[in-house]
């Protein structure tokens, strides 16, 4: 059963557990020092440090690492996905040069 090492509080390897069961994800019990808010209608909206919004990392601090470490990951994924028809020499210069904009530059 797949956990969150973070919840399980394991150290090492998670398979020597074999019948840990997480309270937090399975909702009986909220996370450690966890803020919520309440809206009206009861509405609860929990206070987190980082989220992905349209596909870029939006931080509280207002920083921007996170999101820039991610865009470049996203576009070496993209680079590893490609990087044999980029390289072929049978494909002219332009053509690479056009699908290398299109896919990793638009990443």
């Amino acid at each position: 059963m797949w956990v969150h090492r973070s919840c399980s509080g394991v150290m090492g390897p998670l398979a020597n557990e074999v019948q840990f069961t997480c309270k937090v994800c399975a909702g009986t019990k909220s996370k450690v020092g966890a803020k919520e808010f309440i809206i009206e209608n009861g509405l609860k909206l929990e206070y987190v440090t980082s989220f992905t919004y349209l596909g870029d990392k939006i931080q509280a601090n207002g920083g921007a690492k996170a999101a820039v470490r991610n865009r470049i990951k996203a576009a070496w994924a993209k680079w590893k996905e490609v990087a044999s028809l980029l390289l072929k020499k049978g494909i002219a210069f332009k053509n690479r040069a056009i699908a290398y904009k299109i896919i990793i530059r638009s990443t």
